[in-house]
């Protein structure tokens, strides 16, 4: 099972979890990364309608941005947005030195 498989499964699993075990499950076992991964690859299930869609995609940022201690700072999401797409773009050495620095 690779990297994608595994974070999409984690976030199935998340997803029938009672709310009090998502934190728990959120800081124990996945990284931001999975997070973002998941959240930019995920479709919407043929059998969910878009609300619950619209709902797994905001536990999924909502778990992201906890697992990047962004807190309540609209600022500092700003800053985590920008900085995402921005490596996102980055070429593949130049990505890995700046996780290396966590730049």
């Amino acid at each position: 099972m690779n990297r994608r498989e595994i974070c999409y499964h984690v976030a199935i699993q998340i997803r029938r979890i009672r709310d009090d075990q998502k934190v728990f499950v959120a800081r124990n076992t996945v990284d931001s990364k999975c997070y973002l991964e998941t959240f930019n690859s995920i479709s919407k299930d043929g059998n969910e309608t878009y609300r619950q869609f619209g709902n797994r995609l905001t536990f999924l940022f909502e778990y992201y941005v906890e697992s990047r201690q962004v807190s309540n700072s609209y600022d500092r999401l700003m800053q985590l947005v920008i900085y995402d797409r921005i490596k996102s773009l980055l070429p593949s050495f130049l990505a890995r030195h700046v996780l290396d620095f966590g730049i």
